[in-house]
């Protein structure tokens, strides 16, 4: 199934215009020639194998993009650019995060997506200001425990990676808006993302899930959730708390029925349910309980 909408909250939070009103620089060389501070580096695309090390000499750096490269490792030239706020690494070599990582605890970004990055350092507790995480499309086991420490996160994208289980201090992200855990081997949804009461988007599609927890109906504020691809067979009673969904995507599971108070779900828009076993007669019920909703079976 196509990725209907998957990432439509995401690209708006995270791909919005840099909000830096300062000139940005294409090239080390006007960099270097400028007169003034420089606050924005885009080498985007520029088939790079290293960080430049000209780039310790922009202490005043706030935006550096250097997307698309061929970047395999991180050095000092860029952990001295201690005022950093947006860093885009997305698309190089890289496979690991060094400790250093530490020291540009002004993030507010960093994407990582891309990449064959296979180990992040518990150093990554230090990020406080962090708010977007983007991890996507690497070879991530595990997250480190310290995770739970970058309080501020809005947005953690960790799909398409080879995680099957995540630490218990994911439960303190109390601020996350936006979790995406698709594309990776978790058999069960751990309780504590319950704990996650600020979530409005959940994408979990092509997992190995087979129940949700009673306690999921806690996920109040939830507007989108990808529960596709999955062998889920039965679903809580407490779906139906989620009252503020607007897209629901259970194609491609194991289901018989919904909850019969679905009605419940007054704000839901759009429901794909195709690639399951439901009979003429309760497809007949869900279309008329949710009159408001385009059911795709």
């Amino acid at each position: 199934m196509k990725k209907i909408l998957i990432l439509g909250l995401l690209s708006t939070a995270l791909h919005a215009q840099n909000p830096i009103n300062e000139p940005i620089y294409y090239s080390i060389a006007d960099a270097l020639a400028s007169k003034a501070k420089v606050t924005q580096l885009n080498l985007r695309d520029r088939h790079q194998f290293y960080v430049p090390r000209e780039v310790q000499n922009m202490r005043e750096m706030r935006f550096l993009n250097l997307m698309g490269n061929n970047i395999e490792d991180l050095d000092e030239a860029l952990f001295s650019l201690s005022k950093l706020e947006d860093l885009n690494l997305q698309g190089n070599a890289l496979k690991f995060i060094p400790t250093d990582i530490e020291k540009l605890n002004l993030l507010v970004r960093i994407d990582l997506r891309n990449n064959d990055i296979s180990y992040l350092p518990e150093e990554m507790r230090e990020l406080e200001r962090l708010q977007f995480l983007q991890l996507s499309g690497n070879s991530i086991t595990k997250l480190p425990s310290s995770i739970g420490e970058c309080k501020k996160l809005e947005v953690l994208e960790v799909d398409n990676n080879q995680l099957n289980c995540l630490p218990a201090s994911v439960s303190k992200l109390k601020k996350l808006k936006a979790f995406n855990l698709g594309y990776n081997q978790f058999y069960e949804f751990d309780n504590d993302w319950t704990k996650l009461k600020s979530l409005e988007f959940l994408d979990v599609q092509f997992n190995q899930l087979r129940t949700l927890p009673q306690d999921f109906g806690k996920l109040r504020k939830l507007k989108t959730l990808l529960l596709n691809d999955n062998k889920i067979s039965v679903l809580p009673s407490t779906l139906t708390n989620l009252d503020q969904l607007e897209l629901l995507s259970l194609a491609n599971n194991d289901l018989e029925k919904l909850p019969e108070d679905v009605a419940q779900l007054k704000n839901l828009r759009t429901l794909l349910l195709g690639g399951n076993r439901f009979s003429d007669v309760e497809k007949q019920r869900i279309r008329q309980a949710l009159p408001n909703c385009k059911v795709y079976f």
